[in-house]
């Protein structure tokens, strides 16, 4: 099963997610005007009680959708969210949506209609409304992400920290260089065009079979570093030789002489 690009779970994606799908609902209800939607929403009642219920249930929907891809966003390094998995996440904020509004629909008619009744017309109605929305941004998603949001298994990079729990996962491609921290170590990334760090408590001992199975060499006692990602080596006016990265807004990684030789070796 395929994993989702890295591209749908960054922040500005979220955020879009979070905003894009309850303003389609929003837009769809008071510009299509869907016949059966209007009379549930309007009660014949005009269009005052059918602006003023969308816009409800526009808002319990960005609150429904917020906390989801909250929660998604903190998750995110730690799990591997597949298709299928990110399909039924999908589901599931649909589902609670529709447990809200439908609270919302059930107090607002005073228990004129039983709220089970209710919560299956409010179920019907945000699955055919948010479909739109929830298929054009996994659309866009995958034809933005770069090749590498793709990854195959043998190259993506497991990290556990030293109880062995796994807490993050990342492309080899992606990874630019690793850094001793005391007793964490800081893996650097890019995601997308930035440039991210993330901490983990762990040693360079710890990874070294880690590195060594997926291409990454050890530069120096706090440095590994991927050689794909290097520009050029250079030394600077006191004898110390630096890789520098092809990537904007890194810095120059210090090599030690006892491993200059491997590292000129994989370039």
């Amino acid at each position: 099963m395929t994993k989702i690009p890295p591209r749908l779970l960054n922040y500005i994606s979220l955020i879009v997610h979070v905003l894009a799908v309850p303003a389609f609902f929003l837009s769809f209800v008071m510009l299509y005007r869907p016949t059966r939607v209007v009379a549930f929403l309007s009660q014949q009642l005009g269009d005052s009680r059918l602006a003023f219920n969308t816009t409800m249930l526009m808002c319990i929907i960005l609150i429904v959708m917020a906390a989801s891809r909250g929660v998604m966003y903190a998750w995110k390094k730690r799990l591997e969210i597949r298709w299928g998995q990110y399909i039924i996440w999908c589901m599931i904020e649909v589902v609670i949506s529709s447990l809200f509004c439908a609270l919302y629909m059930t107090l607002m008619y005073s228990g004129q209609y039983p709220f089970f009744s209710v919560e299956g017309i409010t179920l019907a109605m945000l699955i055919a409304i948010s479909v739109y929305p929830y298929l054009l941004l996994a659309m866009l998603s995958i034809i933005l992400s770069p090749a590498e949001a793709y990854a195959s298994e043998d190259s993506l990079i497991r990290f556990h920290d030293n109880t062995q729990k796994l807490k993050f996962i990342i492309a080899s491609t992606a990874l630019l260089y690793i850094e001793a921290d005391e007793n964490y170590i800081k893996i650097i990334y890019t995601e997308g065009e930035q440039v991210k760090t993330y901490s983990l408590r762990s040693s360079m001992k710890a990874i070294e079979t880690l590195m060594a199975k997926h291409g990454l060499v050890r530069c120096q006692r706090s440095y590994y570093i991927n050689p794909m990602h290097i520009k050029a080596l250079r030394r600077d006016k006191d004898g110390t030789l630096y890789a520098d990265l092809n990537v904007s807004n890194t810095k120059a990684i210090p090599v030690s002489a006892m491993y200059q030789k491997e590292l000129s070796d994989r370039l």
